[in-house]
């Protein structure tokens, strides 16, 4: 069976949602975590999941790029992150499901987190 892979933004300096993947690591089999700094590494193909710490949403959420532009939702450490996956979504044949995670988490967040990986996955 394949990995079904979920792409983790995050930096050096603000790793929490690398902190966040690698605790449903071991809960999630068959999910593989890919701790992402530079989302023009992204495959530009098909549909891509994307997991995030979001400013400004007190529960973890799907967003779509238009949720991060018009409600004025940035992840903590990158403006250019949405602005790059917009762009690439007009230019390529790519789709972005963004899973927003709240700045602070609490342990019952964990399984709301692991339902948005899976319902992701399903609608594929």
């Amino acid at each position: 069976m394949e990995n079904k892979i979920v792409y983790v933004l995050g930096t050096e300096n603000d790793p929490y949602a690398w902190e966040i993947a690698k605790r449903l690591k071991n809960q999630m089999k068959g999910v593989k975590f890919v701790k992402t700094i530079d989302p023009s590494t992204l495959p530009m193909v098909g549909k891509i999941i994307v997991m995030d710490i979001v400013k400004g949403i007190k529960k973890p959420t799907i967003l779509s790029l238009s949720d991060l532009k018009e409600r004025r939702i940035f992840t903590l450490h990158d403006f250019d992150a949405g602005t790059f996956l917009t762009l690439m979504k007009e230019i390529r044949n790519v789709e972005f499901i963004i899973i927003g995670i709240p700045e602070k988490t609490n342990p019952e967040m964990l399984t709301e987190i692991k339902e948005l990986i899976n319902s992701s996955f399903w609608s594929e």
